[in-house]
């Protein structure tokens, strides 16, 4: 009776703690149900790891272009949880002419999904379908995420710091968000990291890859069926310059030697606040183009 009385109560507390993160805007997921209430209708939607969250500027691509965009990415996440992100969104009631996909060099060529560290942040979100279906096909054992609809508790005994803790916050603040605006972005700050290069003039190894595999097919479907236009952006790269085979098949913005002084770099996968800046005045030259040439939008 006691063990009993016990299992219901430790549960009750998860699904409470559930309830709270799922009714705030703590973490993506739940900030893009909760913060756009009354209107989900964006121009675009960028959707990345931490490449794309720290990359574009949606403020600054709106100011110019007088549209109306969200940054949905989130970092330490590959291609499988970008997939689900963009599926999160439009069963959310989300609606958008394009889909700025943030594609990384390791999600290139790709037919397998790995686990993101930060699923967890789907948690509140377990009882969807879709999102279930997610975590029982890709999350590994002992499947605390998948569990949760039965068991609350379980991935609050393994994510204590990263869902617990956010609950709290979120009980007391819903508003509260985690490392990002009130439209998605973040930027890293304009310091450097020692192990990236100092100076300007950076020497960048030229990489070819081709697009394709089981999870990019599995993208397009999605944004085809709900008449979103994709455009695969290559965010920059400190000492990389990644060249694209079969760029004919796919709207691509390739930015990945675009930046040449090491002083715009974070550290060698990302750009600081001033680098973003950069990246975005000209991510908005080129999407401006790529916008008028695919449809009769003028911005």
């Amino acid at each position: 009776m006691y063990l009993l009385g016990l299992t219901i109560l430790i549960n009750s507390v998860a699904f409470l703690a559930n309830y709270a993160l799922s009714k705030s805007c703590f973490y993506k997921p739940s900030f893009f149900i909760n913060h756009f209430v009354d209107d989900k209708t964006f121009d675009y939607f960028i959707i990345g790891s931490s490449r794309g969250l720290t990359t574009l500027n949606t403020k600054q691509i709106d100011d110019s272009l007088n549209t109306r965009g969200v940054n949905l990415s989130m970092d330490d996440t590959d291609i499988g949880m970008h997939a689900l992100m963009i599926e999160h969104f439009f069963k959310s009631g989300g609606n958008a002419k394009y889909c700025i996909l943030t594609i990384d060099v390791n999600n290139l060529e790709k037919d397998t999904q790995e686990f993101s560290d930060n699923a967890y942040r789907f948690t509140p979100m377990i009882n969807n379908d879709y999102v279930h279906n997610y975590f029982l096909e890709n999350e590994p054992r002992p499947r605390l995420i998948s569990r949760a609809i039965f068991f609350p508790v379980l991935p609050y005994a393994y994510y204590n710091l990263e869902l617990f803790y956010p609950s709290l916050i979120a009980t007391i603040n819903p508003e509260k968000r985690y490392r990002f605006d009130e439209n998605g972005n973040y930027s890293y700050p304009d310091t450097k990291k020692k192990q990236s290069t100092s100076g300007s003039n950076i020497n960048k190894d030229v990489v070819i890859k081709e697009i394709s595999g089981n999870i990019i097919n599995t993208i397009t479907d999605i944004l085809e069926a709900h008449e979103c236009k994709l455009v695969i952006y290559i965010a920059p790269y400190e000492h990389l310059s990644l060249k694209i085979k079969n760029k004919e098949d796919y709207t691509i913005l390739n930015h990945s030697d675009i930046v040449n002084d090491s002083f715009l770099f974070f550290d060698k996968l990302h750009v600081n606040s001033k680098g973003r800046k950069f990246v975005t005045d000209e991510f908005i030259k080129h999407f401006k183009d790529t916008v008028k040439k695919s449809s009769k939008h003028k911005y």
